[in-house]
């Protein structure tokens, strides 16, 4: 039993003699992350990208967009507890629209539609009586 007793206080007194290395971990530290990515999908056109970095109380970033028209929207932006935010739009390129074609013989905006679609008006005599007859349908006019 005693020789426990000596065995166990050997081994407390180690164990003080030897502090444990302590790892300070500032709370306080300045906020500090970079990122970024990119997407380049051929098959939906869908082309962008983004950077931004923080360094304390300051963001700096920059996005860029490839619109339908072909051009690249280009974004340049900062914040901070002084300016607040502040960005600067910028477009590169020149716009593309295609050239819109009209088929048909003019007419009904509806004629792609099997005959067209014809809303018609007959009138009957003025004062015989008679009422006005409008029609809706398929097909032309009615």
């Amino acid at each position: 039993m005693f020789r426990t007793a000596i065995c166990v206080a050997a081994l407390l007194a180690i164990a003080i003699a030897f502090p444990i290395e302590e790892h300070h971990i500032d709370y306080h530290a300045p906020p500090k992350y970079n990122f970024e990515y990119k997407v380049h999908d051929p098959h939906t056109h869908d082309m962008k990208s983004q950077w931004e970095k923080r360094i304390g109380d300051k963001v700096v970033g920059q996005y860029k967009i490839v619109e339908p028209d072909g051009t690249v929207r280009i974004v340049d932006y900062t914040a901070d507890g002084h300016n607040g935010f502040n960005a600067v739009v910028r477009r590169e390129g020149h716009a593309h629209h295609p050239q819109v074609s009209y088929h048909g013989k003019g007419g009904s905006i509806y004629e792609g539609v099997a005959g067209g679609i014809g809303i018609g008006q007959q009138y009957g005599q003025q004062f015989g009586g008679e009422y006005n007859e409008i029609g809706y349908g398929y097909g032309g006019e009615i």
